[in-house]
């Protein structure tokens, strides 16, 4: 709006900041950043976006993976093709070899 129209915009917040629950800080004592309200994820699918708040903060890499243990094995939650070929000792490559697989188990 205010890039692309020249418009101005008033925020108003009922907390000392900006940032809602995403907001953080680093704390004077430990040097430690600490997510006041928890930690929080953003992502997007939209290249424009990630590029958009880029601009305005440092951002830290983070890569959320889940495991389930069976066995003595972790393997990818939710169940995927990685999950199967761990589970079964098999080297499944795309979704049609997982049907195939499927069909005949």
């Amino acid at each position: 709006y205010a890039s692309v129209l020249g418009q101005t915009s008033l925020v108003v917040e009922k907390r000392d900041h900006i940032g809602g629950n995403c907001f953080d800080y680093v704390d004077n004592e430990t040097g430690i950043r600490v997510s006041k309200y928890g930690a929080h994820l953003f992502h997007t699918k939209y290249e424009r976006v990630w590029e958009y708040v880029q601009m305005f903060s440092e951002w830290t890499p983070y890569e959320h993976k889940v495991l389930g243990k069976i066995g003595d094995k972790h393997v990818p939650i939710p169940v995927n093709i990685d999950t199967v070929n761990e589970l079964f000792d098999l080297t499944i490559k795309d979704s049609k070899e997982m049907d195939e697989w499927l069909e005949k188990e």
